[in-house]
């Protein structure tokens, strides 16, 4: 999301490309404290870490009641999804920035969930079918196609974790230059476009 850089600057591979490089983990926070948590967590383990932040400002996930959800008390865990709400029907699944404008989408709608994907390339496969399993999946992704949506597919396939629609929002372009906020608006990852295509699901 540093938009203004223009078409050289836009990271649209941070997720799939490290996936090659073989022993990888790529860690993609949702807001400035779980990227606290996740560069202490990568300190603290043997490996190679790819830590994937923009450099906008992001608003602060919080949990239903108001206080954040990445508080004192979480603890980073790359092989866990975050269930930021609980799904009745409709899930929307993503990863870092786009995590704020999901929450916000979700809570202005009923039975409306959001799971937060720090780490891409190990999914919790127990989470995966808790939480997906017979519901509407929403992915939504400033990522580049292979990208969050075909790793979560993947591993739903391979699972025999059947959904009951899935659907793919995804960057399939270098984006124009332009304020972040803008360039979401255009390529389908605003508020109110997350909010249209779980209304079309």
């Amino acid at each position: 999301n540093v938009g203004e850089d223009g078409k050289t600057h836009h990271a649209l591979f941070y997720a799939t490309a490290p996936a090659s490089w073989f022993g990888f983990e790529v860690v993609v926070p949702s807001d400035a404290n779980q990227a606290d948590r996740a560069l202490r967590y990568a300190m603290s383990r043997y490996g190679n870490f790819l830590l994937a932040v923009g450099r906008s400002k992001l608003p602060i996930v919080r949990k239903e009641d108001g206080s954040p959800y990445y508080d004192s008390e979480y603890r980073m865990d790359c092989s866990n999804a975050d269930v930021i709400r609980e799904p009745v029907d409709r899930v929307v699944v993503a990863m870092g920035s786009v995590v704020p404008l999901a929450v916000e989408a979700a809570d202005s709608m009923e039975g409306v969930g959001v799971l937060a994907v720090p780490c891409p390339l190990s999914l919790d496969v127990e989470k995966i079918e808790k939480f997906l399993s017979g519901k509407k999946i929403l992915v939504v992704e400033d990522h580049a196609w292979p990208g969050l949506g075909a790793i979560l597919s993947h591993k739903m396939l391979t699972h025999s974790i059947v959904p009951k629609s899935f659907k793919n929002v995804y960057i399939d372009e270098f984006p124009v230059s332009g304020n972040w906020k803008d360039l979401y608006e255009i390529y389908g990852l605003s508020v109110d476009s997350i909010r249209r295509e779980l209304e079309s699901l």
